[in-house]
């Protein structure tokens, strides 16, 4: 039951989106349009840490802790941009898979009368 409490608040976070679609293409796309905004970021941080690691790893010199702390910062960040990509390249499959509508928006235009 504890764990079932920590999702509902992520649930109603999601829910105005949930509302506004109408069918499942409509959730599919909003999560698409979601992940598509926090992917560059999230790829642009797991980059950060990769040469974070590669800076503590050249600057450690001699000292064989410091190396093996900097070398596990490295993994994570490699291990990082293996994941996002990965699940990037799943949101893509899943969006052509379903014929998602990946161009923009058409605004119907309302004729006006001189």
């Amino acid at each position: 039951m504890q764990k079932i409490k920590k999702f509902i608040p992520i649930g109603l976070a999601f829910m105005p989106f949930i509302v506004m679609a109408a069918d499942i293409t409509g959730v599919i796309s909003k999560i698409n349009d979601i992940i598509g905004t926090i992917i560059p970021v999230i790829i642009s941080l797991a980059v950060l840490l990769f040469i974070w690691g590669v800076v503590k790893y050249i600057t450690a010199g001699g000292d064989p802790e410091k190396r093996e702390e900097a070398r596990s910062v490295i993994i994570y960040g490699i291990i990082g941009l293996f994941v996002i990509v990965s699940v990037w390249g799943l949101v893509a499959l899943l969006s052509n898979t379903f014929n998602l509508d990946q161009g923009d928006i058409n605004i119907p235009q309302i004729p006006h009368t001189p």
